[in-house]
């Protein structure tokens, strides 16, 4: 078996790593994965000089390692009438633990954040959301603030629409990585 997860020391039991131990067929099944994740098997072994039990059996090794963690649709927000896009800046404004968790809980709640990165040094949160439009983005922070308003403030909001997103994935990334 080319994969070997590894688990760092002091991880969360259970968490792995990859090592980088791809073999050429395994990085191969990948690239045409992220190509396209419904991609069959007779697909991929057209470009690919294996069979198509070959490909099935890497890749169940690549979803029951870990390397693969799922699979999803990139649709169209536009459709769904999600017109506005808006990076929510929120400073903290406590240490406390418990209020972490309640603040994570309720970002965990709310469907309209797509994506939540904490800045550890500033004590910052940068959460991305969506909405159909201003007034729906304007509804959600002053809920926000009347909900959080112990927790954090909201120290800057920018806007953006569907037509101002130049990208939205992680493909090239991981492509790049895998050469």
């Amino acid at each position: 078996m080319a994969f070997k997860p590894v688990t760092k020391e002091g991880e969360e039991k259970g968490k792995k790593l990859w090592n980088g131990s791809l073999s050429f067929n395994e990085k191969a099944v990948l690239m045409a994965l992220v190509e396209d994740c419904r991609a069959s098997y007779t697909k991929i072994s057209a470009i690919m000089p294996i069979t198509k039990r070959a490909i099935s059996k890497i890749r169940y090794k690549l979803d029951k390692s870990g390397v693969i963690s799922g699979y999803s649709a990139n649709l169209n927000h536009e459709i769904f009438g999600i017109n506005v896009f808006a990076f929510m800046f929120m400073r903290k404004n406590y240490g406390n633990q418990e209020l972490n968790n309640k603040f994570y809980e309720f970002v965990k709640r709310s469907p309209e954040i797509i994506g939540c990165y904490e800045v550890a040094e500033d004590s910052l949160y940068i959460l991305l959301g969506g909405f159909r439009n201003l007034y729906e983005l304007e509804g959600y922070l002053s809920s926000f603030q009347l909900r959080n308003k112990d927790l954090f403030e909201v120290s800057k909001v920018c806007i953006t629409s569907n037509r101002g997103q130049i990208k939205n994935s992680a493909s090239d990334l991981f492509k790049a990585v895998l050469v």
